[in-house]
């Protein structure tokens, strides 16, 4: 079996961006207390983006994720992390 490798670039590369973006910023109402850790935020966005991956494209996809800005203090969910595309 072939596997293939789609580069996303232009319009729907903007679209990635914004999606990884939304994800990190968007996954929880706050909630005072402590800080979420950056690490279950990176992991609810991996899971989100390679399942969207997977059903956008055939055959072999790959989604790499940088490291969340150290200086972003996300209030703590009480609720376990989900990810959304944005509107629009």
């Amino acid at each position: 079996m072939e596997s293939k490798r789609h580069r996303i670039t232009g319009r729907h590369g903007a679209w990635w961006r914004r999606l990884n973006i939304g994800a990190a910023l968007c996954l929880c109402a706050a909630a005072a207390g402590a800080a979420q850790d950056h690490e279950t935020i990176r992991e609810a966005a991996l899971g989100f983006l390679k399942a969207e991956a997977a059903r956008a494209h055939e055959g072999r996809t790959e989604v790499r994720i940088g490291r969340l800005d150290s200086r972003l203090k996300l209030a703590e969910c009480g609720q376990p992390l989900e990810a959304a595309l944005a509107p629009g």
